[in-house]
């Protein structure tokens, strides 16, 4: 009898269900776009000081890195949906994605699931991370969760077929995503700082010269 309540137990445990915390969804979206993000950050650094003549500051700034992480993540994303089923941000919460659930039996899965999976993480690119572009990148996650509320599946899970479980979490996985996700905003914040300053700078610039523009114009 001890036997079966230890494996009920266990059993208990390892149950994946599919009523997904939407937090635990974004949570995991960030650290997939922060540490891909990252690691571009450092390559384009090491590019422009191998070549002095390429300026790429402007590609590392707050506005621009986040496009061209998002849209650079799509195959990634995609080859790590198909091959394991998670992404690194999804492994450290417990969730797991199965794309293109009802063609399971096609005599042509594996390529199909391979198709589902680009079309995925294309469409939360596009829809749940508005492709990186400033502001409507934070809206977008909102909008996300409102269809998936209404709906039961965001737009993206629909286009690709998918499926998304969680299995339950412990207090230590719980403190080191969170861990991970206050290392990630320290580290960006300290690495876009300057290009913060610079922005602020322009636009108090832009809206001194405002006034005179506008009057000279009468």
């Amino acid at each position: 009898v001890y036997r079966l309540r230890v494996a009920e137990t266990d059993r208990a445990r390892n149950v994946r269900s599919a009523e997904v915390s939407i937090w635990a969804r974004l949570a995991a979206r960030i650290v997939d776009y922060g540490l891909w993000g990252g690691l571009l950050y450092a390559l384009l650094l090491a590019l422009g000081e191998l070549s002095s003549a390429i300026d790429l500051s402007a590609l590392t700034s707050w506005w621009a890195l986040p496009i061209i992480t998002v849209l650079t993540y799509i195959p990634i994303e995609a080859w790590f949906l198909f091959r394991y089923r998670r992404t690194p941000g999804k492994w450290l919460f417990g969730l797991r994605c199965r794309p293109g659930m009802t063609s399971l039996n096609a005599p042509d899965a594996s390529r199909e699931s391979s198709r589902y999976a680009l079309l995925r993480s294309a469409g939360v690119a596009l829809f749940g991370a508005g492709a990186g572009l400033p502001i409507i990148s934070l809206i977008a996650p909102g909008l996300g969760a409102r269809a998936r509320s209404i709906e039961f599946e965001t737009r993206w899970d629909a286009m690709g077929d998918s499926v998304i479980t969680q299995s339950p979490l412990s207090n230590k996985q719980v403190g080191f995503g969170v861990a991970t996700l206050a290392l990630l905003v320290a580290g960006y914040l300290c690495a876009w700082w300057p290009s913060f300053v610079q922005t602020g700078a322009i636009v108090k610039e832009a809206r001194q010269l405002a006034p005179q523009v506008s009057w000279g114009t009468l």
